[in-house]
């Protein structure tokens, strides 16, 4: 079974898209089960339930005030 991971953004998914092309995102499919929504500040709390056994969090840079809220989100689970 393959643990459960997700995306952390800001409020701009292209900066994930850019630093993990769809080629990067396809291989990343294969070794993890990769929630398909990006999290961010706006819609972690929303989607709480379905981040319950998230185990794995990727994020690029400058997301650290964003990830940080994030974080701390789904870490309360």
């Amino acid at each position: 079974m393959k643990l459960k991971a997700v995306f952390l953004a800001d409020d701009r998914d292209e900066k994930i898209e850019q630093v993990f092309n769809a080629k990067i995102r396809g291989t990343m499919k294969t070794m993890v089960d990769l929630h398909p929504v990006y999290i961010h500040p706006g819609n972690a709390e929303e989607r709480l339930e379905e981040l319950r056994d998230v185990r794995i969090a990727f994020a690029t840079w400058g997301f650290l005030p964003s990830v940080r809220k994030c974080c701390i989100v789904i870490c309360l689970i």
